[in-house]
């Protein structure tokens, strides 16, 4: 996944682009985090019908490939694989005109 998606930018990155337009200020960083619960074949699901856009980026192949091995790591770690549970985390930047 980290190779593929390279859409998703640090806080720092973030900070910096807008800091290098000069009429631009960021007002303030709000962080928010919810918690998910999902089965494995649920989020196989998912996975198969592409409803993340990460996806689309790999060739047929590359995604069975990808999807075994994350159908293992959720089995590996998780005790109960039909209730995995997860912190969806989001950041609002809330940028403003000087």
């Amino acid at each position: 996944f980290l190779v593929k998606e390279t859409r998703l930018y640090e806080m720092d990155e973030l900070e910096q682009m807008i800091m290098s337009i000069p009429a631009l200020n960021i007002q303030c960083v709000k962080r928010f985090r919810y918690l998910r619960t999902a089965s494995l074949g649920h989020l196989v699901d998912l996975a198969r019908n592409s409803h993340y856009s990460t996806f689309s980026l790999y060739g047929k192949e590359e995604f069975a490939s990808a999807l075994k091995g994350f159908q293992r790591n959720i089995t590996r770690h998780f005790s109960n694989p039909e209730h995995v549970k997860w912190f969806d985390e989001y950041t609002m930047l809330v940028v403003s005109r000087s």
